[in-house]
């Protein structure tokens, strides 16, 4: 049966899972990659992943899972038909099973460690979609950030720098190559019809830091989209100052009706001119559809 899916992309590493399956938690800049998603009632799926220098040895790795934390031994076996590159275990339980998996990415010298929860019974299917989605980004490459409503394409340079996640406001910050870095900032707000009461362009100007200049405003369009452009300068160092790169900011906002969420993007550079332009490799995607309460196909 065909289910209703969600694509996740974070930190390098993507995967598919129905649309209820909502990401619960992601790692920050400073811990180990992984996310884990959960639906109305379950945690459903835990993806973790780390570099290495060379192949480990699944079948060691997985051994870990014959134990549970107080060293008792569990109801736990051997998987056959996982899809190709996945070793893993099934443990058996009274209210469910729970699938252990791992794959080695060799050509992204990744690991990849996924625990699946099934409540009831394992759903074969849905886990062969779910595990052979899983794929490593190339290094350098275009890279696609998918997570917590936030959709966007980036060139490999920028590194997430920080990233925060609260009741209506996700925020990433990307920072790019070099010492004097540029810096990216993309935020999503949610529910802009209730608490916008000014000019989107009021609130923008709003957002500045202090002692921040406007040098130039005006329309642009996003995504189909009427948004507002401010361009601000800061005093910047002495130092900045002799070479003449002064800090320079360029706000771009939006509002999007078919998410009803307000989009603000950030661009913050040392420049020579009064010009700046967001950076060529980045897209970010709005208008997307609001997900399923419940995917198709779906065992829960």
């Amino acid at each position: 049966m065909p289910w209703a899916l969600e694509r996740t992309s974070w930190r390098g590493v993507r995967v598919d899972h129905p649309r209820d399956w909502e990401i619960a938690l992601a790692a920050g800049v400073d811990d180990p990659p992984w996310c884990a998603f959960a639906d109305r009632h379950y945690y459903r799926l835990d993806l973790r992943w780390q570099q290495v220098d060379g192949p480990p040895n699944l079948e060691l790795l997985l051994e870990k899972h014959r134990q549970s934390p107080k060293g008792e031994l569990r109801d736990v076996s051997r998987i056959s038909d996982l899809p190709a590159g996945w070793s893993g275990l099934l443990r058996k339980g009274r209210d469910g099973c729970v699938t252990y998996a791992a794959k080695v990415f060799r050509d992204r010298r990744v690991l990849a460690e996924a625990t699946l929860f099934w409540p009831g019974h394992r759903d074969a299917p849905l886990e062969a979609v779910v595990l052979n989605s899983v794929a490593a980004d190339a290094a350098g490459a275009v890279r696609l950030w998918q997570a917590m409503g936030i959709s966007l394409e980036l060139g490999g340079e920028f590194k997430l720098h920080e990233s925060s996640a609260s009741v209506g406001r996700v925020r990433w910050t990307f920072a790019g190559p070099g010492r004097q870095a540029d810096t990216l900032t993309v935020e999503r707000l949610a529910m802009p019809d209730c608490w916008l009461k000014d000019p989107l362009e009021t609130w923008l100007a709003e957002q500045l830091p202090p002692r921040h200049a406007v040098v130039a405003k005006g329309e642009t369009t996003f995504n189909g989209h009427a948004a507002r452009r401010l361009l601000s300068r800061t005093k910047g160092t002495l130092a900045a100052a002799i070479r003449r790169r002064r800090p320079l900011r360029l706000d771009v906002a939006w509002l999007c009706d078919a998410e009803n969420r307000l989009y603000h993007v950030t661009f913050s550079r040392l420049s020579r001119t009064e010009e700046m332009e967001l950076p060529g490799s980045l897209a970010v995607r709005c208008c997307r559809p609001v997900p399923q309460v419940a995917a198709a196909g779906s065992d829960s």
